[in-house]
């Protein structure tokens, strides 16, 4: 029942807060469906990693973004990028080293 609570917690956390940046335009409906789904398996004590991995990911996926847009000529990837960048692969990643970090504890 706990890690129920926990859990839940963590999904209206999530949603509370993607789910305005949504609606300010400034993630879209996909990056929102994900990361709440995601929340919905992270207990509460396992956000912060969450959060923190997603912040690290998102850098490193931005930063390659912006080289990428450096060396491309104006590709239509190049023109998608620029008006969004698409925050799956980050949501994925910070997800993958929230479960192997737990699985890793978990045996401990």
């Amino acid at each position: 029942m706990a890690e129920t609570l926990s859990r839940g917690a963590s999904l209206v956390l999530v949603a509370s807060i993607c789910g305005a940046l949504w609606l300010k335009g400034l993630i879209g409906g996909g990056d929102l469906k994900l990361i709440v789904a995601c929340a919905a398996w992270i207990p509460f004590g396992g956000l912060a990693l969450f959060i923190l991995s997603f912040g690290l990911a998102s850098a490193i996926q931005g930063g390659a973004t912006l080289a990428y847009i450096r060396v491309a000529s104006r590709t239509p990837l190049e023109k998608a990028l620029r008006s969004r960048l698409p925050y799956g692969v980050s949501i994925a990643t910070a997800g993958l080293v929230w479960s192997t970090v737990s699985l890793l504890t978990s045996g401990s």
